[in-house]
């Protein structure tokens, strides 16, 4: 994860970490003990698991949400109070669960005013 430093990311949203929970030490090196506040969804047996993290020094999360096929977080820039919604999504891998899915990340999308960046993974 030398990827976070080399780039000074400010956000992270992996998807399939295969994980059912994080220490702190571990999410400590992940961001080179830059200060983040990090959000999960464990993994499901040997598969999913969602890790969004948001570096506390300019941005704020006011809210997060975990859902079936997402993890959403409100943020707001520190200066200049601009907020938008971070959703770090992970498509369901049976297909049958396919039209759940897009309804569940479609009433999010048409029940928001505020700008949206989203990342998907469907497997």
């Amino acid at each position: 994860m030398d990827h976070i430093l080399t780039e000074d990311l400010d956000i992270v949203a992996i998807q399939e970490t295969i994980k059912n929970d994080f220490t702190d030490s571990e999410l400590k090196e992940l961001s080179g003990n830059r200060d983040f506040n990090w959000m999960w969804v464990p993994a499901k047996g040997h598969s999913g698991g969602i890790l969004t993290g948001v570096r506390t020094d300019e941005l704020e999360v006011e809210h997060f949400h975990l859902a079936s096929f997402f993890l959403t977080v409100l943020i707001r820039h520190r200066s200049t109070n601009f907020r938008f919604w971070v959703l770090n999504i992970y498509g369901p891998a049976q297909h049958s669960l396919s039209e759940d899915f897009i309804i569940e990340v479609k009433e999010f999308c048409n029940n928001e005013t505020l700008p949206i960046l989203m990342g998907v993974i469907s497997i």
